[in-house]
């Protein structure tokens, strides 16, 4: 188990850094683990649980399980980022946003 854990490991750091060159190991784990930590704690806050342990388990099986699906190869993945990644955030970053502040303000007055 152990060597396999480690080839693993090393295959994965070096795809990792053939992929973001600029960037550290210790830097993608952290945005990795700090985007995990920070879902899992928001979740078991609007569920009202006292703590988020026990969503850490089941709420990266599912994380693993969807990133599998969303992306099953390399070239599917261009493809996602060049065509259709600026429409999807346009519209859920920008446009719903703009929107729902819109009728906040439209609301309030």
């Amino acid at each position: 188990m152990g060597v396999c854990t480690g080839l693993l490991t090393v295959y994965l750091y070096r795809a990792l850094t053939k992929q973001f060159p600029n960037q550290t190991l210790v830097e993608m784990c952290e945005a990795v683990f700090g985007f995990f930590y920070a879902s899992t704690l928001s979740f078991a806050q609007i569920m009202k649980m006292k703590e988020a342990r026990p969503l850490h388990f089941p709420l990266a099986m599912i994380l693993i399980v969807l990133s599998i699906i969303s992306y099953p190869n390399a070239s599917y993945f261009l493809n996602f980022v060049s065509k259709i990644w600026f429409p999807y955030a346009l519209t859920f970053g920008f446009l719903l946003p703009v929107c729902m502040i819109g009728v906040a303000v439209i609301r309030k007055i």
